[in-house]
């Protein structure tokens, strides 16, 4: 086979590559949910998303009681 008969084949077959990879997998990412902004940030941070959670829960302030020395006594 001469260059004028692989050089277009192999960029043809280079071609059908990338619209397979790019084609194929869409219907199923389309129908996944989206991930919630604060863990797409810690998977592109490379940080574990779940031990994230563990500290916001850990920080997350409890409910205060109310306090009668702020209230004016008028």
């Amino acid at each position: 086979m001469s260059l004028a008969v692989v050089v277009p084949l192999v960029l043809g077959l280079c071609v059908l590559a990338v619209v397979v990879i790019v084609v194929g997998p869409s219907r199923r990412v389309r129908a996944e949910r989206p991930l919630d902004p604060d863990t797409e940030a810690a998977l592109l941070l490379g940080e574990d998303p779940e031990a994230l959670e563990d500290e916001a829960d850990a920080a997350e302030p409890r409910p205060r009681e109310p306090d009668d020395r702020h209230r004016d006594a008028s």
